[in-house]
């Protein structure tokens, strides 16, 4: 007679932990909005701003409209940005035809495991949250008293932290421009490893 697999103590935690995110909003693991590292859709593109950017060590920077905070128009992609042709050079972000990864937002009570699904189904791995609640009829709306804002940023693997309760890393490799090459087209680029 077959006996049933034994679970070792680590898939235990994972299943419990699994099981915990769907009682834990995503509050609880977001970067404050006032924490993240964003550019304005009018930031002229050079390459120092460029160099600074890809040092931030992220894959996606969201971008916002007027320095307003609560106004993101989407994510840009780094390798994107830092990849940039000479023809780009002094114009501006909304004006370089670089494309923007709509942003997805939810309201601050979706809990991890919606998160996560919601991650799987939009197939992105990035969201904003807002100030918003969703009631047990799936309605989102604003509490009373309240201006909309958006309070804070999640990513796909603040939730496996929260499953494998460890720090992960960002395994992107950016490109660091070197502004002393004259190099007409793309410019010379050196690559190194970034940690979120």
């Amino acid at each position: 007679e077959a006996r049933p697999a034994k679970l070792t103590p680590e898939e235990i935690k994972i299943i419990n932990s699994t099981i915990d995110l769907s009682e834990t909003p995503v509050t609880k693991e977001m970067k404050p909005i006032e924490h993240v590292f964003m550019i304005d859709e009018t930031m002229e593109i050079t390459d120092e701003r460029v160099s600074d950017i890809v040092k931030s060590g992220f894959s996606k920077i969201p971008v916002m409209r007027g320095c307003d905070k609560n106004d993101i128009v989407g994510f840009i992609k780094v390798k994107n940005l830092a990849d940039y042709p000479t023809r780009l050079l002094h114009k501006r972000i909304c004006d370089s035809g670089i494309q923007l990864v709509k942003p997805l937002i939810v309201p601050e009570n979706t809990s991890m495991l919606e998160m996560l699904m919601t991650f799987q189904k939009e197939r992105t791995a990035i969201a904003l949250i807002s100030n918003q609640r969703k009631d047990e009829n799936g309605n989102i709306t604003l509490p009373e008293g309240q201006e909309y804002a958006i309070i804070g940023l999640i990513a796909l693997k603040d939730i496996f932290e929260e499953i494998l309760e460890s720090k992960m890393y960002d395994d992107d490799i950016h490109m660091l421009i070197d502004p002393h090459n004259k190099t007409p087209g793309l410019r010379n680029h050196r690559m190194f490893q970034t940690v979120a």
